[in-house]
This record gives structure tokens, sequence and C-alpha cells, in this order.
């Protein structure tokens, strides 16, 4: 594995799990690293899943290798230097909602309808399954009826984004395709889990009607 000196790099962003930085000299690659306190393996799953989605066609950074400052564990992709999020783009230019929308109901509607292989691909029931049983919040009658309106639903062999928002998809300064910002891509099915629950925190999840 690649070892890295952070002091080549520029932070561009941090979240729960870690941060994001811009190469000195080289805007082509961009890095994201781990917090020291989540383990290799989180890294090395979300890498398999990126050149996995790339090599299936979907446009997405190009993930190119692994790699430690000797604290934490990150990894290298393809930067889009002349694109800006849609979250950011709107902000830019509100007049230009509607369209921008259109644009990334598109890409939404083929990233859904893309077919995945359930040997490579986890499939999103489960790591819902395992999220309503872990909740501290939800008393254990609404877990069961969760967890029942779960198992009915049918399972899925098509993409979906495991963190769908405008923020996590840009697009080209002039014409061109959109590409999403992250590559996390899961088995779905066909109606949303949080559907019937009087709870939207999963509204990533809903998938257009065709």
């Amino acid at each position: 594995m690649t070892r890295i000196d952070l002091n080549e790099w520029t932070l561009s962003g941090s979240g729960y799990f870690g941060s994001s930085y811009f190469n000195k000299s080289d805007d082509s690659v961009l890095l994201k690293m781990l917090k020291p306190e989540f383990p290799f393996s989180m890294i090395e799953e979300e890498f398999r899943m990126a050149s996995l989605v790339h090599s299936m066609g979907i446009p997405s950074s190009k993930p190119f290798e692994l790699v430690t400052d000797g604290k934490s564990f990150g990894a290298i992709y393809q930067r889009f230097s002349d694109k800006v999020s849609y979250a950011r783009k709107v902000g830019q230019s509100p007049e230009l909602i509607e369209s921008l929308a259109r644009d990334l109901a598109a890409l939404v509607r083929k990233l859904h309808s893309t077919p995945c292989s359930p040997e490579n691909f986890p499939n999103v029931k489960d790591r819902l399954h395992n999220a309503i049983l872990a909740d501290d919040f939800r008393d254990e009658e609404f877990k069961c009826r969760a967890i029942k309106l779960l198992e009915s639903l049918p399972d899925g062999r098509t993409c979906i984004h495991g963190d769908l928002h405008f923020g996590k998809f840009r697009k080209p300064a002039g014409d061109g395709v959109v590409q999403p910002d992250e590559a996390l891509f899961r088995l779905h099915h066909r109606r949303a889990a949080g559907d019937g629950l009087g709870h939207g925190g999963q509204t990533e999840h809903r998938v257009p009607r065709h």
C-alpha cells in the first residue's frame, strides 16, 4: 500500500467518516481519507464497490489506489476539476433548478435501471434490516412493523445510490454527461423502504415510477 504525505494535499471538505483532499500539484486526483478510528476494511470495501461500478460503465470517478498516511487509510480517485456539484450549481444559478432537476432525474433513472450482480453488490434490504434492529430510538412495535414491511418487498437486480442527494452528483461547466460524485450502489427493491412508516429517513431510496 502506498504511503502518502498529507502535506502534499489541500483539505477540501470533511464529514462524519473522514475528509477529502485535492492534490497540490495534480488537479486530476482526489484523496478520501477515513478518520483514524475507522478500519481499513471500510475504505477497502468502498474502493471495491467503486471499481465495480466504474467497470460497469456507469459514469463515476475512477478509483486509482488505496493509501495510508501511517495513521489512517484512504483512497485516491479521479477528480473532475471542471465540474461542480448540482447543489452548488443550484446555489449559483437558482433559475436553472428545473433543468438541473430533469438532468439529475434522468441520471438517477439510468442508475436505478442498471443491472448489477447479487454476488458483488449487497442487498439494501439487509442493510436496512440491520439498521432497524440497531435503532435505539424506536420501540419494538415500530421495529416489528418496519421489518414486516421490509420483508414484504420483492428483491430487485438493479443498482441504487447509497446516499442520493443533489450534492453527490457533479455536472460539467458546459454540456456533457453528469457524473456521480461517489460510487456506492446497492441492489434495490421497487418501493421505498420508508413507505407507510411515517418516517422520511430513507427518501434517498425512492425510485421514480416509469
